[in-house]
C-alpha cells in the first residue's frame, strides 16, 4: 500500500467549478450592496425633529458600516476565486509539463 501522508488529489475540475461559483456569489453580494446603496438616505425626513435625527445618523452608520463589510466579504470572495483559478491552471501546466517529460524520456 503506498504511503499517502501529506498526498493530496487535487482536481482541476472541481477547483474551477468553485471558482466560478465564488464569482457568481460575489456578483450577487456586489448586487446586493447595490441596492442597500439606494437606501441610503430614506430616514432622512425624520432628521427634522431630535429624536428622529439620532435615529437617521444611526441608521445611515448602520447601513454604511453592512456596506463596507458586503464589499470587503465580496472582495475577498472574489480574490479567493482567483487563486483557486491560478491553482487549478498551475495544476493543469504542471501536469502538461510532466506528460510532455514523459512521453520524450520514452
Amino acid at each position: 500500500m503506498p504511503d499517502i501522508i501529506g498526498s493530496m488529489m487535487v482536481r482541476r475540475d472541481t477547483l474551477m467549478s468553485a471558482a466560478a461559483a465564488m464569482r457568481a456569489d460575489a456578483a450577487d453580494l456586489d448586487a446586493a450592496i447595490e441596492r442597500l446603496g439606494l437606501a441610503a438616505g430614506a430616514t432622512g425626513s425624520l432628521a427634522r425633529w431630535p429624536a428622529g435625527h439620532a435615529f437617521h445618523e444611526r441608521a445611515e452608520a448602520a447601513l454604511a458600516a453592512l456596506q463596507r463589510a458586503g464589499r470587503y466579504a465580496a472582495d475577498d470572495q472574489t480574490e479567493a476565486a482567483r487563486k483557486m483559478t491560478d491553482t487549478a491552471l498551475n495544476y493543469e501546466q504542471a501536469e502538461s509539463t510532466i506528460r510532455h517529460t514523459l512521453a520524450r524520456a520514452s
